[in-house]
């Protein structure tokens, strides 16, 4: 949606809503999609950045505490601790070769795993509704 294409405003705008309605039920709702689109506009400020994140974080967590629950609500505020570890960012590709492979496993194996202990845990409940 950043950088060169032949979008109009309206469409991206309705490409926007259309990935947050499809995303609303995943984890962290549209507000990751948010969040991302928001970095990724500000993608030489970090500052900008982290301002960006945290609006959107903040309001997560707005809805998230008198909807879903409070302490759930007030830890999605400490996303704010990725900073520093950002902020060392020197903007290079890293050096390890393996590390994008690992990650692109990683990710999808611990939610599957997640998910298996949920279920051994609470039995097959439903995600959604209840």
């Amino acid at each position: 949606m950043y950088g060169k294409n032949d979008l109009k405003e309206w469409q991206k705008w309705a490409l926007v809503i259309l990935i947050d309605i499809i995303t609303f039920s995943a984890d962290w709702s549209c507000i990751g999609v948010m969040i991302i689109l928001s970095m990724y506009g500000d993608r030489e400020n970090l500052v900008k950045q982290m301002k960006g994140m945290m609006f959107w974080t903040f309001i997560y967590a707005l809805v998230s505490f008198p909807f879903v629950n409070k302490v759930y609500g007030i830890i999605q505020l400490f996303v704010i601790l990725v900073y520093p570890l950002l902020k060392r960012y020197n903007g290079e590709k890293g050096k390890v070769k393996w590390s994008k492979w690992f990650f692109y496993i990683y990710y999808p194996l611990h939610l599957v795993i997640i998910g298996i202990l949920r279920m051994l845990m609470y039995g097959n409940i439903p995600l959604l509704f209840r």
